[in-house]
């Protein structure tokens, strides 16, 4: 342990570890590696081991964090997994510092707690495609770190938006950075509405934005009108996918720029997010856009048979199915077809590949089919 001010080394300690957390007081730290957890009393240089398995499926090769809880009551141990497409579980664990376990969750996916640790969200995936893995949509589940009591959920977005590594709470863990299917952000907040986007928020002030995209003036920091508050150079850039803020939320990071890089791409779903308040009234369900309403049902995933028109907005899914169709295909002109739905006829894709996001949808009034709910255009 080192006085950062003086170099000063103030005890030592050994343990087997990656990750390491001082604790607010700073008399006692954890350290984490190989599915070991570990308290630390820095005082005498002793150490216990409080967990050698953490339940569930971990994937302990995922991206891992330590973070400390509100007002110091004890730490989050968070666990994202490498490789969701195989289903490989995550975790959150809430300790005290005398090593009891105060709450715990579990998923299939990333863990983002608050800045206060106070909050965490998990991402549960709706659906996956049997061949692919892929994902489509996500319900970002909110739960209190005290309890491990559910809060809210944000249900039909995606879980990309932003690495594990980028806050996406608001400081005061009021809302939680989201995108839509159509790579639209917002900010989904505790009461149920939703926020427009003005950047990636400070972890430690509601009114502080760091803006990545140059085309939209940034590298800077705004506040939530966005008037610039500070301005990077000219020839800077940073990514997205990297979070600029570092955790004091003081200073943003950016980088001389390389070139190379694309955008997320255009794609063009039915898709509406929304937000549900605890008590939920069950398992997940989508919704969609008005659009959606009267559109043709298929009796497979190749659009062949028409069996009805939708009647119902909010749709469970049973199966996904991702399709890439070439302009000579068969089930090109459908894809086509919902495209220009989607825009208002503003595209054309009669010599575009298309990629579409096909699923077996069924309706609390009994219909049943297959429903083309997204295009996009390959290799845009």
């Amino acid at each position: 342990l080192v006085d950062l001010d003086s170099g000063d080394i103030e005890s030592t300690f050994q343990a087997e570890c990656v990750w390491a957390l001082l604790s607010n007081e700073g008399d006692a730290a954890v350290v984490f590696g190989d599915g070991r957890l570990s308290l630390v009393d820095l005082s005498s240089g002793a150490v216990r081991t409080i967990a050698h398995q953490l339940g569930g499926g971990i994937d302990l090769e995922g991206p891992v964090s330590l973070q400390n809880s509100l007002e110091g009551e004890g730490f989050l141990l968070l666990i994202s997994p490498n490789k969701v497409e195989h289903g490989s579980d995550s975790g959150w664990w809430h300790f005290g510092w005398k090593g009891d376990l105060l709450a715990a969750g579990f998923g299939q996916d990333g863990v983002y707690p608050s800045p206060s640790g106070e909050l965490v969200a998990q991402a549960e995936p709706i659906l996956r495609d049997e061949i692919s893995g892929v994902v489509p949509w996500y319900a970002i589940n909110v739960f209190d770190t005290k309890d491990g009591r559910p809060l809210f959920r944000v249900v039909g977005v995606l879980n990309s938006g932003a690495s594990a590594g980028t806050n996406r709470w608001l400081a005061d863990g009021s809302g939680i950075m989201v995108s839509s299917p159509e790579f639209v952000f917002a900010m989904a907040m505790s009461d149920g509405n939703f926020l427009p986007f003005v950047g990636l928020p400070s972890p430690a002030s509601t009114s502080l934005f760091a803006i990545s995209s140059s085309v939209e003036g940034g590298p800077a920091v705004v506040d939530a009108a966005g008037t610039v508050i500070a301005a990077a150079p000219a020839w800077a850039k940073a990514r997205f996918f990297v979070s600029p803020w570092g955790t004091t939320g003081s200073e943003i990071r950016f980088i001389m720029t390389i070139g190379g890089g694309h955008g997320p791409g255009i794609n063009l779903s039915l898709i509406r997010p929304y937000i549900e308040l605890e008590p939920y009234s069950g398992p997940p369900v989508l919704r969609l856009r008005d659009a959606g309403l009267g559109a043709q049902l298929f009796d497979g995933p190749e659009g062949v048979n028409v069996v009805g028109s939708l009647q119902n907005l909010e749709v469970s899914i049973q199966r996904v199915e991702l399709i890439r169709v070439q302009p000579e295909q068969a089930g090109h002109a459908e894809h086509c077809q919902r495209m220009r739905l989607l825009t208002e006829g503003s595209r054309e894709c009669a010599d575009l590949a298309l990629n579409g996001v096909w699923v077996l949808v069924s309706t609390s009034d009994g219909q049943t089919g297959w429903l083309l709910v997204e295009v996009s255009f390959v290799g845009v």
